[in-house]
């Protein structure tokens, strides 16, 4: 059974630590979060028509371009200008077979084919012919060639005995100069002496046709098949002798020329033939080397290689040794040869079963790219003929195109990080198929009967390695290590019968069955028994150190040595398990499904290890799961760290459950009906699902919302709203949010009431809107969170899809008080006192007042002091304004639950008192006269002497009474 998530288990997991993209890419039908269909080869521009009867003539022009005869019943030209991809198709002159197409070695629009008796040419590379010329009744055209000579086209064809004619008509060659007025085929000339059924099968004409006229002609006369050469315009054989090569009744011919080939001085070219006998010993590649008419000598004619029949050739380099050349064979086959012919080498591998003949093409620059083009002719639908590309000098041959197969069923598939993808096919007969994506697909091998090509996987390091594996009929692991070109049995099987395997490296293997576990380290030379446990599946951890098996009854077993060792089964049982993987990012809890549906879980490190109930739960809310019966596959995806997002399908919906939710979301299928397969390529925030739909198809969904919404913050709040902003989600047309309070978030998207769940933006304001959640609390911690969500998808209508959720954690502004009102001084006051006593209204329940004073409107710098600190009353006296001054000044509330808008108020402080100013008397000049003064003399005024004499009285009293108070007692 095919693993889930084993694919890219190491490979992705560094490719999302380092950000890789898968790529890349695939392309896929349609936009990621919605089923896009990954086309796989069909009808569509010829890639796999199977309705093909008939192919062959490939032919390439100087451009590159490819041209090819196919028939379904109809006759038509084939076209592919992209190395054979893809054809474009035009039906041709006449429901007929072609029978020789020739592109100009000059234009690359212009080529030639010929049907019947009638050649047509195209000069718009092949979109509308006109006829060039017929031949006589009774001949029909072989073979064209046609050159630029002297400025118009000269072609020389030849002819064969029409078979459709009653009598044998000799064939010729006819030749046609596109300068001339009246256009006909003329008569070149008949050779030398020929029997009855003379037939031309092959003209060529020299590369230096312009100047040596040179043509070389192939022709069976019933007997041999000889070489004619004809230069400057000559009769054949009259300047070069003509070879005769032992084959008799040739059914095939091929001329290639090496790089020397110069008529007449270098005339050595190869020749292939074919009798039919398909082991002729004459049959086969020849070296031909013409001889002068005047010579001695004869010419010459070398077998180079033997025993198959010659339809095509092609050559590169010189014929002296190391050239190139490439024969295609009637029996199915290719063959080259790297030594100008020396030896011959079958180059078959990877073309079709069939044994169609094939026409083989070296490209242009074949020396640097190595590609070679072969054309597998069809015969009837799903012989598996078709169009091949070898890329690696035809050592493998990789169908692409004109294939007459089907795809009747995808048996498995496997797809790189890189974008590379692998499957193998049932063809509506039965037969597998091994494709390649790379860009492109390839069939890179094919013809495998039923059984013999099984599980395919791709290494965990694919990257450098390169390696695929698939399990064979005999019961061994095939490895390639070249993207699946060629694969190598190992050694030896394993005693057990395979049911699944582990890659671990290229020389590591644990495989799985009934009877057990086996692991190799040596790719398969000896296996050795590590369980024998009944193993339906196993699965590897998506770091690479854990494995797992899951058995018969449902139970776990474990190893964490790469499957050396293996622990004991668990207890507890899923009845009916049938796919299990571990769960992305965990090498303890897998998931696993069952034949009636459902998604479990285990946890290896739990204390109690059980399954758990179904986790499919069926619901209307919001994003539910309408069933998950008969589990045809799980995977689990890339989710945020601690997270996970497991899927799972049925036959018609895939189931998605988030580690998150209680519920389950589905995500209904679309362009297809049902499924088969499951595989997961995880990817940080880009999971891409792949299934196998209704048989023979492959569609892919790359899930993006697998991941948090990120960017969660708060933009802005108050004490009742909250705006909410976050980075948009890829894939996401809507988004839900919801809170709670406290700093605990909601990560159920099911359970979680919503604020809103269909938010288009990237911004919601909580409160704006309280509808059934309510209005946000003032002073209140709240934690929001975000879902994106995807709508739904095909008919479903309830099938959205949601992310995990991102978050924040904010707390409300508090009730905020009025600001204060009834400011003194007033609004625009004057003549305010320099010691003013600032006054407001007192506020119910502040508990503080903040004043801010400045000379400055902004408030900066301050003067005076900032008052924080409780105020009793609402007023405030400061320190000395200075007078005649504008003040601004402000004031606000401080309660328990918040803080005021600002009051903003401004007044002049009174002007200062004036004084008077001092008087200033100017000084003059002093002029000092001569005064002559007559001082008489002194009289004493009679007052004076009356105040002495009354002094002298008192004086002598006072002694008086001095002395009778001191007597000696």
């Amino acid at each position: 059974m095919k693993k889930l998530n084993k694919i890219f288990s190491i490979l992705l997991t560094a490719a999302i630590m380092t950000s890789m993209l898968v790529t890349g890419a695939i392309p896929v039908g349609a936009a990621d979060n919605a089923w896009g269909e990954f086309a796989v080869p069909k009808a569509t521009s010829e890639v796999m028509p199977n309705d093909l009867t008939g192919t062959g003539l490939l032919t390439m022009a100087i451009d590159g371009t490819l041209y090819a005869y196919v028939t379904d019943g109809t006759a038509k030209l084939a076209k592919s200008v992209d190395g054979g991809k893809k054809w474009t198709t035009v039906a041709a002159p006449v429901n007929a077979p072609i029978a020789a197409i020739f592109c100009s070695p000059s234009e690359a629009n212009v080529l030639y084919i010929a049907q019947g008796n009638t050649v047509y040419k195209s000069t718009d590379s092949g979109a509308t012919f006109a006829t060039r010329g017929t031949v006589p009744a009774g001949e029909v055209v072989t073979s064209v060639a046609a050159a630029l000579a002297a400025g118009s086209y000269k072609i020389m064809i030849g002819t064969a005995d029409d078979p459709a004619v009653v009598g044998d008509v000799p064939g010729n060659t006819y030749y046609q100069n596109e300068g001339d007025f009246f256009l006909s085929f003329t008569a070149f000339g008949q050779f030398q002496a020929v029997a009855a059924n003379f037939d031309v099968m092959a003209i060529k004409l020299s590369p230096n046709f312009a100047t040596d006229q040179g043509i070389v002609v192939l022709a069976s006369d019933g007997t041999n098949v000889e070489a004619h050469f004809s230069t400057a315009g000559g009769v054949f054989g009259a300047s070069l002798k003509k070879a005769v090569i032992p084959v008799a009744a040739a059914t095939t011919v091929a001329i290639a020329f090496p790089a020397e080939f110069a008529m007449p001085a270098s005339t050595i070219f190869y020749a292939g033939v074919g009798d039919g006998a398909g082991a002729s010993p004459n049959s086969g590649v020849y070296r031909v080397v013409a001889a002068a008419a005047s010579s001695a000598s004869l010419s010459t004619i070398t077998m180079l290689g033997g025993n198959f029949d010659i339809v095509s050739l092609s050559a590169s380099g010189s014929y002296a040794g190391t050239g190139t050349v490439f024969a295609g064979t009637a029996d199915g086959k290719v063959r080259r040869s790297s030594d100008s012919g020396g030896t011959f080498a079958n180059q078959s591998k990877g073309l079709g079963n069939t044994t169609g003949a094939v026409f083989v093409v070296m490209a242009g620059d074949y020396a640097t790219s190595g590609k070679v083009y072969a054309l597998q002719a069809a015969g009837a639908a799903d012989d598996e003929s078709g169009f091949f590309v070898s890329t690696n000098q035809g050592s493998r041959f990789n169908a692409i195109s004109l294939l007459n197969s089907t795809i009747a069923t995808i048996n498995d598939a496997a797809f790189a990080a890189n974008g590379d993808v692998y499957m193998v096919t049932a063809a509506t007969g039965g037969v597998l198929s091994l494709w390649r994506y790379m860009g492109g697909w390839e069939r890179v091998q094919s013809g495998f009967a039923a059984g013999t090509m099984m599980d395919i996987e791709i290494s965990p390091n694919y990257a450098t390695d390169k390696a695929v594996f698939f399990i064979d009929g005999a019961n061994k692991i095939n490895v390639s290590s070249n993207n699946g070109e060629t694969f190598a049995a190992q050694s030896s099987a394993s005693t057990v019968t395979i049911v699944d395997y582990e890659v671990i490296d290229l020389m590591t293997f644990v495989v799985a069955g009934a009877t057990g576990m086996q692991r190799t380290t040596n790719n398969g030379f000896i296996w050795n028994t590590v369980s024998t446990a009944n193993i339906l599946a196993l699965a590897r951890s998506s770091d690479g150190t854990a494995l797992a098996g899951l058995t018969s009854a449902g139970a776990i077993t474990r190893s964490t040595d790469l499957g050396a060792t293996w622990s004991t089964a668990t207890t507890s049982v899923l009845a009916g398990a049938n796919k299990f993987t571990f769960q992305n990012g965990s090498t303890n809890v897998l998931w696993a499904t069952t034949g009636g549906g459902g998604l479990y879980s285990i946890d290896l490190a739990a204390t109690t290890v059980a399954w758990s109930a179904n986790k499919v739960v069926s619901g209307t809310a919001f994003d539910s799961a309408g069933h998950m019966t008969i589990g045809m596959g799980i995977a689990s995806g890339a989710a945020p760290a601690g997270q996970s997002v497991t899927y799972g399908i049925c036959t018609d919906i895939m189931a998605r459950k988030i580690s998150t939710g209680s519920l389950s979301g589905f995500i209904a299928f679309s362009g297809f009906t049902g499924a088969s397969a499951l595989y997961i390529q995880p990817a940080a925030g880009a999971n891409k699902l792949w299934v196998i739909a209704d048989g023979n198809k492959l569609f892919s969904l790359t899930d993006q919302l697998a991941v948090a919404v990120s960017g969660v913050a708060v933009g802005s709040f108050t004490t009742s709203k909250a705006v909410i902003n976050w980075a948009a989600v890829a894939g996401a047309d809507r988004y839900a949010v919801a809170f709670q309070q406290g700093s605990t978030a909601l990560t159920d998207p099911y359970t979680a009431t919503m604020a809103s769940s269909t938010v288009s933006g990237t911004t919601y304001t909580i409160g704006a809107d309280p509808g059934a959640v309510g209005a946000l609390a003032s002073n209140t911690t709240y934690t929001v969170s975000v879902w994106a969500v995807r709508a739904p998808t095909g008919t479903d209508t309830n099938a959205p899809r949601v992310s995990f959720a991102g978050s924040v954690t904010f707390s409300t502004q508090p009730a905020v008080p009025p600001p204060p009102v009834g400011l003194a001084p007033a609004p625009a006051a004057t003549g305010i006192p320099t010691m003013p006593s600032f006054q407001w209204g007192a506020i119910a329940g502040a508990t503080s007042y903040e004043l801010e004073l400045s000379t400055s409107p902004t408030f900066s710098p301050l003067t005076g002091t900032k008052i924080t600190a409780t105020v009793p009353a609402a007023a405030w006296t400061g320190t000395a304004l200075a007078n005649n001054t504008v003040y601004y000044w402000r004031v606000r509330a401080i309660t328990a639950t918040g803080t005021s808008d600002w009051v903003v108020s401004t007044f002049t402080t009174v002007a200062a008192t004036p004084t008077t100013p001092p008087v200033t008397i100017p000084t003059s000049p002093v002029v000092t006269p001569t005064v002559t003064v007559v001082i008489p003399d002194t009289e004493t005024p009679t007052y004076i002497w009356a105040i002495i004499g009354v002094g002298a009285l008192l004086t002598i009293l006072v002694v008086v009474l001095i002395v009778r108070t001191r007597r000696v007692v």
